[in-house]
């Protein structure tokens, strides 16, 4: 059975004649009634019969006509679904991210994606990297956004962003008062961090490794948002994402500790699909936003009641 015989049957029943029909489809007549025959035979039915000068339907024929149309509007509106997809106008866009993508990164780029393209249903889960690159192997999704490196096979990865992690305190914080700390006298500060499994923890045990500093950690937490809380509190010093101080330090709640030595590490952003399903276009269009986005946020800094951005006060020199 096939498209154009559906076709060719479904018009000659409502035009009731095979030669309006096939005016109507560009056929000619023996084209349009070797179709309806071949649907015929597949079916094993007779539809159509003459009827004067025209054709009326069968018993099998009033049967399947309701059935045919509603197969043919099926496929109609399916091929309408995905060249609106295609274009961006319409459809559903189903995305994982990781929760600290997701809190501090997604909702502007969401913000803008949307005002670009209204039409298109989002759906988002949130997850460990793991947990969000097994919903792409499952084809639960069509991309996920992650903060770390993933080595899977099936796996697609496309590099988004190098986010830095950025030392921050209470503003009261002794070491906030300006100039620059070691890396010993921040290790020694107690530092509030995230869990073994985090990406960030993993990144900061390996920098102060390198510095051969053994860090002074005073609390563990599972998010990065309540890490950033408790250095609000005064509680020790969060090496926290970049992406997610910009409000805080702008609103005065934490200050940024500047580090003489090695930079502070970077994690790597990125997004996944998996191998042999490229994005479609909501999903890069969705990326190229990211891409917008991201660069454009700049290195957090305080912001003083003037507007102007605060320069860190000179430290004495340790003899």
């Amino acid at each position: 059975m096939e498209l154009r015989q559906l076709e060719a049957f479904v018009e000659a029943a409502r035009s009731g004649s095979i030669s309006r029909a096939a005016r109507t489809l560009y056929l000619t007549q023996p084209s349009l009634t070797q179709r309806v025959r071949a649907l015929e035979l597949d079916l094993g039915q007779q539809l159509l019969v003459r009827a004067g000068r025209g054709v009326r339907l069968t018993a099998a024929g009033a049967r399947f006509l309701p059935k045919a149309e509603a197969a043919l509007r099926t496929l109609r509106n399916a091929a309408t679904e995905l060249k609106a997809m295609e274009a961006v106008e319409a459809g559903r866009l189903a995305t994982a991210a990781t929760t600290d993508i997701a809190t501090y990164i997604l909702p502007m780029a969401l913000s803008r994606f949307m005002r670009a393209h209204a039409g298109v249903e989002l759906e988002i889960h949130t997850g460990a990297a793991a947990a969000v690159a097994a919903m792409v192997i499952d084809d639960q999704v069509d991309i996920a956004l992650v903060n770390r490196p993933l080595a899977l096979r099936d796996i697609v990865t496309i590099p988004l962003y190098q986010e830095p992690l950025i030392a921050v305190a209470a503003i009261d914080h002794p070491l906030a008062a300006g100039g620059k700390v070691t890396p010993e006298e921040l290790g020694r500060a107690g530092l509030l961090a995230r869990t073994a499994s985090a990406s960030s923890w993993e990144l900061t045990a390996a920098y102060f490794a390198g510095c051969a500093v053994t860090p002074r950690v005073v609390v563990r937490a599972e998010s990065t948002e309540t890490l950033k809380r408790m250095a609000a509190a005064g509680i020790g010093i969060a090496l926290a994402p970049e992406l997610s101080l910009f409000d805080d330090i702008a609103a005065n709640r934490l200050a940024v500790i500047e580090v003489d030595g090695p930079p502070l590490p970077s994690r790597a952003i990125a997004a996944i699909h998996r191998e042999g399903a490229p994005p479609a276009a909501s999903a890069r269009a969705l990326l190229d936003v990211l891409r917008t986005v991201l660069p454009q946020r700049g290195r957090p800094r305080r912001i003083t009641s003037t507007g102007e951005r605060r320069k860190p006060a000179e430290r004495p020199r340790r003899e």
